[in-house]
């Protein structure tokens, strides 16, 4: 609706400018847009309606900053414990939005899905390709998540380190913990928090948003790559030679 009034009281296409999570919000609305007017109409839409579209700190990839938000808490300089912080950050619906995921992941293609006859309620179905499975780290530098398990509870919902477990059981008798680690794939597709659920309350909670609200929503699974939208002028703005966290323990 704002894009329509902007232009019929200006007579000509908008600018965007989105900032972090407002790019994510920003590429909902154009998955939106496809599912709601014909193919052709689509492109001419974008041409009519936006002239630029400047993204500005856009997670791409996703953010390790909130995984650190969602497993320890990130006070942002607010006057509340990490604890308080955490499950602030935890209770609101859009906490996974910023989840690192892969590269080379991706939704099945509701787009053309839906134009052929497909219904736009089924789940989304998550597909990876070799690249993934050849490579450790899901396009990312290193494993984000690094943790220790203090017993082989819970490891069943984590194949890939079945043989760990075993290799280590003797070590897991003596009540020494086993060290696992964790990729931006294994993060999104909710492979960690089905590891922790046993050892931790607030992950059954977070599996349960992340499969109803992400993994199941009926447009768009956000912790997946993006396509570049087919706007003619886009510009990504980021700062430099600032810090980021690469890996977070937990």
């Amino acid at each position: 609706l704002t894009f329509e009034t902007a232009l019929k009281l200006r007579g000509g296409p908008s600018l965007v400018l989105a900032h972090s999570l407002g790019n994510n919000v920003f590429r909902y609305f154009l998955e939106w847009l496809k599912l709601e007017i014909p193919p052709k109409q689509y492109i001419k839409w974008l041409d009519e309606h936006i002239h630029a579209y400047f993204a500005v700190g856009s997670p791409f990839l996703g953010a390790t900053q909130s995984v650190k938000a969602t497993l320890s808490g990130e006070t942002s300089g607010l006057p509340v414990s990490e604890g308080t912080a955490r499950l602030m950050f935890n209770s609101f619906g859009s906490s996974l939005w910023m989840m690192p995921f892969s590269k080379y992941c991706r939704a099945d293609n509701k787009y053309w899905k839906h134009f052929s006859g497909g219904t736009r309620k089924d789940h989304h179905i998550h597909q990876c390709d070799e690249q993934e499975f050849r490579s450790n780290y899901s396009g990312w530098p290193t494993n984000l998540i690094n943790i220790e398990i203090p017993s082989i509870r819970g490891l069943e919902a984590y194949p890939s380190v079945s043989e760990v477990a075993h290799n280590n059981f003797s070590s897991i008798e003596c009540g020494l913990p086993t060290q696992l680690s964790f990729s931006a794939r294994e993060i999104s597709d909710g492979t960690f928090f089905k590891a922790i659920e046993d050892y931790d309350p607030e992950s059954k909670r977070l599996l349960h948003l992340l499969e109803k609200s992400y993994h199941g929503d009926p447009v768009l699974n956000p912790l997946t790559p993006w396509d570049r939208p087919p706007i003619k002028n886009i510009f990504c703005i980021y700062g430099i030679d600032s810090k980021t966290e690469l890996i977070t323990l937990w």
